[in-house]
């Protein structure tokens, strides 16, 4: 018998604990839950920025709620734009840091491919730190 749906009202949200980047806040949703898969909610300052950082072996999925922002890869050389009703795939290894150059708050909804996040921040692009 499959298991029973697990709704999670808006004011629980943020309540357990999740990995955080300097510049960025994390709220936890669906964590501890499914085996396969967890959520959360991604808050970024105006005119703020992420650590540089991975996810571990997660895939993570953004979907852009509200403001405009960036995500940094590729060392750094590469950027793409997400709007509100914007998706992203990062996948697992991948460095990359969030940017929010605006007057709005960011907010994104984050799905990853794990039963907990992983946050592993960097103190810059691998290719920085191998020179």
């Amino acid at each position: 018998m499959p298991a029973p749906v697990l709704h999670l009202p808006a004011h629980d949200v943020g309540k357990a604990e999740t990995g955080q980047s300097e510049g960025m806040t994390r709220k936890a949703a669906l964590v501890n839950v499914s085996d396969k898969l967890c959520s959360s909610i991604m808050l970024a300052e105006p005119h703020s920025s992420s650590a540089i950082h991975t996810h571990g072996e997660l895939d993570t999925i953004i979907y852009a709620v509200k403001g405009i922002g960036k995500v940094k890869f590729a060392d750094g050389s590469k950027e793409v734009t997400l709007k509100p009703g914007d998706f992203a795939l990062i996948p697992a290894h991948a460095e990359h840091q969030e940017i929010n150059e605006g007057d709005e708050e960011l907010e994104w909804v984050i799905v990853r491919s794990g039963r907990t996040p992983i946050v592993n921040n960097l103190d810059g692009w691998s290719s920085e730190t191998r020179k």
